[in-house]
C-alpha cells in the first residue's frame, strides 16, 4: 500500500512484479514523468483512488539504449486527474500488455478551441 508521492514513486520504479495499492489520493505535481516498470498492477483502494497530474511513462523519454519498455502494467479502479498542468496523464512507448480496467481520466484544464 502506498499514500504518499514518494512511496508511489519509489514501488513504481521497483524492479520486479508488484501490486501496488493506493491508500490515498496523491498529488503528482512534483514529479516529472515518473517511470513505471514491467508487471506492476496499480489499483485504487475503495475510497482512495484519485492521482492528480501523475504522467506516467513506460520507457526513458529519450530512448535511453540500455532502458527497455516496460511491459505487463495493469492500471485498475482509478480516477486519473489533470489538475495543474497541461500534461498527458499516461505515456506508452513501445510497451505490451497494457491494461486499462476501470479508469477516470479528467481534466479542469479550460479548453480553449481557438488552441489557446
Amino acid at each position: 500500500m502506498v499514500s504518499s508521492l514518494n512511496d508511489l514513486l519509489k514501488q513504481c520504479d521497483s524492479v520486479g512484479p508488484q501490486t501496488i495499492v493506493i491508500n490515498a489520493n496523491i498529488d503528482c505535481k512534483s514529479s516529472f514523468q515518473p517511470r513505471i516498470r514491467d508487471n506492476k498492477t496499480l489499483v485504487g483502494s475503495f475510497k482512495y483512488h484519485t492521482l492528480y497530474d501523475c504522467d506516467f511513462r513506460t520507457n526513458d523519454r529519450n530512448g535511453a539504449q540500455n532502458d527497455n519498455p516496460s511491459d505487463n502494467i495493469i492500471f485498475r479502479n482509478l480516477d486519473l486527474q489533470n489538475k495543474n498542468e497541461s500534461t498527458i496523464l499516461v505515456n506508452i512507448w513501445s510497451s505490451r500488455q497494457i491494461w486499462f480496467d476501470h479508469i477516470s481520466f479528467s481534466s479542469s484544464l479550460n479548453y480553449n478551441r481557438k488552441g489557446n
